[in-house]
């Protein structure tokens, strides 16, 4: 006989009712350092397509985050 699974998804607004406690106890985790949040960073909007195609073929880790910074013109 064959194997059988069933799986079943879950989502974030499954447990609203926990999210106050979920804050507070992942905050405290963040605070004490045992907790890191991954991200891969790159500088400059002509990186945006580069950063992209990175996350979008999981070459990422954590988060991706493009950092764009304003020029005054003069």
């Amino acid at each position: 006989m064959a194997a059988r699974a069933t799986t079943y998804g879950m989502v974030v607004y499954d447990h609203h009712d926990l999210a106050a406690e979920h804050v507070h106890r992942t905050g405290v985790l963040i605070k004490e350092g045992h907790v890191t949040a991954l991200e891969d960073r790159w500088i400059g909007l002509e990186h945006a397509g580069e950063a992209f195609a990175a996350l979008m073929s999981g070459r990422n880790r954590g988060k991706v985050v493009v950092e764009v910074t304003h020029q005054e013109q003069s």
